[in-house]
């Protein structure tokens, strides 16, 4: 069994995220939780383990929707365009980037979402893929899809959650002696 480590950091830009949890909206109307990238970002399911989740920490919240849009091998660059066409329109409260892609296109949908919309946004480090093995089990090095140390600094930066997946797991798999391979459905996608 895994339990998420919580650090004192945890959650620092997601202020109006949690104020809405707790407070609610006047008028009534939900929490609006919008997910955009790859079959990596479709492999985090429908949301309904996530709005589980936060109905546990936060009973009283509001209704969550949650939408997302997912494509084969779809970087940060090509979610720009589901970013203006679906994703701004709709004015959401959260937006996840479980993605990959080169920093500055991610820094560039960055830009586009906090200049429109007022979501707090979430980036995670990706986990561990074959094609990731020679920087095994260094979860800092730059890999194939992210570049971590240029995506920590942007999401400084832009006062975006960055969520060190990458690292969580491998301090779990290195615990429990496990291999890239035991964590993957296939090549690159997690189980």
């Amino acid at each position: 069994p895994y339990s998420a480590p919580v650090r004192p950091g945890d959650g620092a830009n997601m202020t109006l995220t949690v104020v809405k949890l707790k407070s609610g909206f006047d008028p009534p109307r939900p929490l609006v939780i919008w997910a955009i990238g790859s079959s990596f970002t479709n492999g985090l399911g429908n949301g309904e383990r996530l709005k589980a989740l936060i109905r546990e920490r936060f009973p009283e919240a509001p209704e969550i929707v949650y939408r997302k849009q997912a494509g084969c091998s779809t970087s940060y660059h090509f979610c720009r365009g589901w970013a203006q066409h679906l994703v701004i329109p709709d004015q959401p409260d959260v937006v996840l980037l479980y993605n990959f892609g080169k920093a500055e296109e991610l820094e560039k949908l960055i830009v586009e979402l906090r200049r429109r919309t007022t979501a707090d946004i979430l980036v995670g480090t990706l986990h561990w893929c074959q094609p990731h093995k020679e920087q095994w089990p260094n979860p800092d090095l730059t890999c194939s899809h992210q570049d971590i140390a240029a995506m920590r600094t942007m999401c400084q930066r832009y006062g975006v959650e960055l969520v060190e997946n990458r690292r969580e797991l491998t301090e779990y798999m290195l615990a429990n002696d496990l291999t890239i391979d035991d964590m993957l459905g296939d090549a690159v996608h997690e189980t």
